[in-house]
């Protein structure tokens, strides 16, 4: 737990949450996504890591994108992305 609370506060001190402040999050409210869903609603999750499994892929942001955006194509009413690095 301690190494968990050690690399949040190193991700905070090197700025890593700068600039969450400015993004504009009108209309993406997750419970709307679901509830305007038709039939079933699909959750998508994007997952570069997990703590105990590790790194599970690397991508860049412009692949994270093309990802999401083929999720949300395919179907799905929600995404769960996953930043903790």
């Amino acid at each position: 737990m301690e190494v968990l609370a050690e690399t949040a506060w190193r991700n905070v001190e090197e700025g890593y949450y700068d600039g969450l402040e400015d993004v504009d999050k009108r209309g993406s409210s997750f419970k709307a996504a679901i509830e305007r869903a038709r039939g079933r609603a699909i959750i998508a999750e994007i997952k570069p890591a997990s703590p105990s499994a590790g790194v599970l892929r690397k991508y860049t942001e412009e692949e994270a994108l093309g990802i999401a955006l083929e999720m949300v194509e395919g179907g799905a009413a929600a995404l769960s992305i996953l930043t903790e690095p």
